[in-house]
């Protein structure tokens, strides 16, 4: 390596070397490496490599990608991202007692769902936040861990399952209860949290805000107070980085009448992943700088003073409540709340707790988000159970396998599904909008796709398993066909709620003619895990309807526009 490096830089070989040391490699808590951009301008983190040989060249050109052109090659923010240890979580105690879980570890079986629980117990979160963890757990809550050092809760099984339990393959210990929890948000009402990122992108009278997230973003921006939008961020290569659910801010109305023609100022609120928080405001620092070079060029009129763009994920906690029933729930617990259309939000007193209130679910089914202050959260969570209507309705919690398994079949992506695809091939075209009365066109709209042999196209897959295996297919999992040839692959997969059977979203490749190398109907596909061999078929659409089990409540009817 030493004369490699002489070779590149010859004066290394004249200098000398004053210390030669042998000592411990650099390790992170999850032994992955810290490489990419951060939110000083002009630094960027290349550390802790903890197989230096193996890991550098790669990364030294992923690295080098983002220096030089402002993007990533391919996207590796949930592995290497260095702002994913923001905030500082991540301390000493817990890093020690992680780094000597994951390296103990690092000839050892991994597991799809393993819930490894080395450091957890060390993250210093807020009195709020250990406050509604606790009321979580007071229910049951069997909790996951995220890139964020938030603890999810994943599914309320009737018995605590050991961490031993969930070393396995299939037959996972919390899929009845997942799959009970999914039928209630599809007959009833239940109670769940809601972890996303929420970000604050602001510039009152001037319209430097808007200017920005028209720059970022693909959708026409919500107009009225409390309006929302589902939208993505394609970098300049056209590639989606991230996504977001934007809201108009501002003054809101009495009733939905007076927020119709309510006057607003260039604000907004955005809700995202909440692992890549520190990542997409990063990007849009990026960005913000961009449009102010070029406003200093005289190229676009963009005042970077004016535009506040700001972190609040911690100060916001959301729960949601989803189900067939959550609308009658709502009216009891919130007349005001319960008025509330599709795709709209407003601010109000919530069972005398300040809330915005969002008519919106990721499970597809009729739902609402409450975003509530975080010192309030496990409060209103509290008072919800002790109101008459959590009794009436049957109330109960659920997890986020129980959302997975609903929302899979409906089309609902989630990041991994995006897999950092060009925006023409990842499945958006309802929130992608080419012609919109604008000031700037989103970021990466000409750029070329992929050609043959890269270019691909979204689907969904339906795939042939044994009901141990339901939940059991990896993202990532080459499909071939009946030749033997790799001609798609899976990004996320779940057992669904209604189809009772294994449905997976990824990409199909495009042959030289751009068309298709697997289609809905076409024999002898499969995929291979696990020593097994299971049948695949491509789906022409999502196989569940948004808000399919839905009485014939008007509030009940989901636009069909709400895919994706």
């Amino acid at each position: 390596c030493l004369l490699h490096a002489m070779e590149l830089v010859p004066a290394l070989g004249e200098v000398g070397f004053k210390s030669h040391v042998n000592g411990p490699t650099i390790w992170t808590g999850d032994s992955l490496a810290r490489c990419g951009r951060t939110r000083l301008p002009g630094y960027y983190d290349f550390n802790s490599l903890t197989y230096g040989v193996a890991q550098s060249l790669a990364l030294s050109e992923y690295l080098a990608h983002i220096m030089m052109e402002g993007e990533q090659p391919y996207d590796m923010a949930t592995e290497f991202d260095p702002l994913r240890y923001a905030g500082g979580w991540a301390g000493v105690d817990y890093t020690v007692e992680k780094v000597h879980e994951t390296y103990s570890h690092n000839n050892s079986v991994s597991y799809p769902f393993e819930n490894r629980t080395g450091g957890r117990q060390h993250i210093e979160h807020s009195p709020s936040l250990r406050a509604l963890f606790s009321a979580f757990a007071a229910r049951g809550a069997l909790f996951g861990f995220s890139n964020a050092g938030i603890e999810v809760p994943l599914a309320y099984p009737q018995s605590p399952i050991s961490h031993d339990a969930q070393k396995t393959f299939s037959s996972f210990p919390w899929a009845e209860a997942a799959q009970d929890e999914a039928a209630t948000l599809l007959t009833g009402v239940g109670i769940g949290y809601a972890s996303f990122s929420k970000i604050r992108v602001a510039s009152g009278s001037s319209d430097a805000a808007t200017q920005l997230l028209e720059r970022a973003t693909t959708n026409i921006l919500p107009k009225a107070v409390g309006a929302c939008r589902l939208t993505y961020a394609p970098t300049r290569a056209g590639k989606v980085l991230a996504e977001f659910t934007i809201t108009r801010d501002g003054k809101y109305g009495a009733d939905k009448a007076a927020e119709a023609t309510n006057t607003c100022d260039h604000d907004f609120y955005l809700v995202g992943p909440r692992d890549y928080a520190q990542h997409d405001l990063a990007w849009l620092e990026q960005l913000r700088d961009d449009l102010a070079v070029e406003a200093a060029a005289g190229r676009v009129r963009f005042d970077a003073s004016a535009l506040e763009l700001a972190d609040i994920t911690s100060q916001v906690e959301i729960l949601h409540i989803a189900g067939p029933q959550s609308h009658s729930m709502m009216r009891e617990l919130s007349p005001a709340a319960a008025d509330i259309g599709f795709l709209r939000s407003r601010k109000l007193n919530l069972l005398g707790i300040s809330a915005r209130v969002f008519c919106i679910s990721f499970s597809g089914e009729l739902g609402y988000e409450l975003h509530v202050p975080a010192d309030d959260a496990a409060t209103l969570y509290d008072i919800i159970w002790s109101h008459s209507a959590a009794a009436a309705h049957n109330l109960r919690p659920f997890g986020s396998h129980a959302v997975n398994s609903l929302r899979i079949e409906k089309g609902f992506k989630v990041k991994a599904d995006l897999d950092y695809a060009h925006w023409t091939e990842a499945g958006i075209e309802p929130f992608v909008k080419l012609k919109r009365k604008a000031t700037h066109t989103f970021l990466g709209r000409d750029a070329q796709p992929p050609v043959y042999p890269s270019a691909r196209r979204a689907a969904m897959f339906e795939i042939d398993v044994p009901i141990e295996f339901s939940w059991s297919v990896p993202g990532d999992s080459p499909i071939r066909d009946a030749a033997g040839e790799i001609v798609a692959f899976t990004t996320t997969s779940a057992f669904g709620a209604v189809t009772r059977r294994t449905i997976a979203h990824g990409y199909v490749n495009l042959d030289e003619a751009g068309n298709m190398r697997a289609a809905p109907g076409e024999t002898g596909l499969y995929i291979e895990c696990y020593g097994h061999q299971w049948a695949v078929n491509v789906l022409a659409k999502p196989p569940v309807a948004l808000g399919q089990a839905a009485s014939t409540d008007p509030h009940q009817q989901i636009p069909a526009q709400a895919v994706g």
